[in-house]
């Protein structure tokens, strides 16, 4: 992740990285299965406050914005 990301979209994306490591622990799968580090970027960037937001966003699709989108979301409403 380039180091010339504002402070504020960095702090999201570090959390949004401790949660899709949690989660992917907790389902027993690789963290890219959950969310790449490109997603979380692109997450981090974009600030959603709904799933619908997660649902446009590349390569995020309908399935995990379904799956992880209430998560994602009170994660970023939580720092």
């Amino acid at each position: 992740f380039p180091v010339t990301i504002p402070g504020e979209e960095r702090n999201r994306y570090e959390v949004l990285r401790i949660w899709r490591s949690d989660e992917a622990a907790k389902d027993n799968f690789p963290n890219y299965i959950v969310a790449s580090n490109a997603q979380l970027g692109a997450i981090a960037k974009l600030n959603p406050s709904t799933k619908e937001e997660l649902i446009n966003l590349r390569g995020f699709g309908e399935r995990k914005a379904i799956k992880y989108g209430d998560e994602i979301i009170a994660v970023l409403n939580s720092i």
